[in-house]
């Protein structure tokens, strides 16, 4: 049933972008923004946005309307890593989508994301928990239990949600950021060798995706394999050229000490490493 709804997910936003959004309605509106946010670009994010902003104003109460924009929001935070205040602003949103209908896991999922990413882990937990007993379907739910439980300290329990997340949406667009988590919870765990093997599953399915090239380059780097490493490290930098230890700083670890972690390894391995190390020393401040 979830790769069902899946398939009919999608032919409803390719149906909607043909759509002239003018005098759209709610509905229009909403499938032709979650079209846009599936592309996974910055310049669709905003236009996704913007769509989702118009389709809030038709109806300010509208559950299906506050729950888009609150994941619009959450991608523009995630992929831009802003700041507190605009994880505030994704906070309130998901708790007014969470009061327009209660019984909708998803409005539960956004706001245990807030919280995760304002670093109230339990609080995140609670929440996330909570959406998968509404939604049990609901596999970017898991994912996100999984990745919380990785930043807080839990990374030997979040497996099995990660991997629940996988079976139940296998085609999903966001599936890199499933295997993203699996490499981090496998190098968390100092398995070095399956941490660089599911980075480069994420990394085939989004080359940008910089957070799964870091846990390459820091595993090879564990490993010793210090030639494999600086050509991961060229790899990244390659789709990522204005890559910095900001980039790594901004992850909500509980203990920040994995947070330098990460940073020694990708700094260690750049020409630049002392401009490199200085610039997430300074981010940190």
């Amino acid at each position: 049933m979830a790769h069902l709804g899946a398939k009919i997910d999608h032919g409803e936003q390719s149906s909607a972008r043909e759509r002239v959004p003018s005098n759209a309605n709610i509905t229009d509106l909403l499938w032709r923004g979650r079209w846009h946010l599936n592309r996974l670009h910055h310049a669709d994010s905003d236009q996704a946005q913007e769509l989702f902003a118009r389709a809030l104003a038709l109806d300010p109460h509208s559950p299906e309307a506050l729950i888009n924009v609150t994941h619009g929001l959450a991608w523009a935070i995630w992929t831009g890593r802003e700041s507190g205040n605009r994880v505030q602003e994704m906070r309130g949103l998901a708790q007014r989508s969470m009061r327009a209908d209660p019984s909708d896991g998803r409005a539960y999922w956004l706001a245990g994301t807030a919280e995760t990413w304002l670093r109230h882990m339990q609080p995140a937990l609670d929440l996330l928990y909570q959406a998968v007993e509404l939604t049990p379907s609901l596999a970017i739910a898991h994912a996100q239990i999984g990745s919380t439980l990785n930043l807080s300290g839990g990374h030997e329990k979040a497996g099995g949600h990660l991997e629940l997340a996988r079976r139940l949406s296998p085609f999903d667009v966001h599936l890199f950021f499933v295997l993203g988590e699996l490499a981090m919870r496998s190098s968390l765990l100092r398995d070095y060798r399956e941490a660089i093997a599911y980075a480069d599953l994420a990394i085939v399915r989004r080359e940008q995706y910089w957070y799964a090239h870091m846990v390459k380059i820091d595993a090879l780097f564990r490993l010793g394999e210090t030639q494999q490493a600086k050509v991961a490290f060229e790899e990244l930098r390659a789709v990522r050229p204005r890559f910095t230890t900001k980039y790594i700083d901004w992850i909500p670890f509980e203990d920040r000490s994995v947070n330098h972690r990460f940073v020694e390894s990708v700094a260690s391995l750049s020409a630049g490493r002392t401009r490199l190390a200085t610039e997430g020393n300074n981010s940190r401040r």
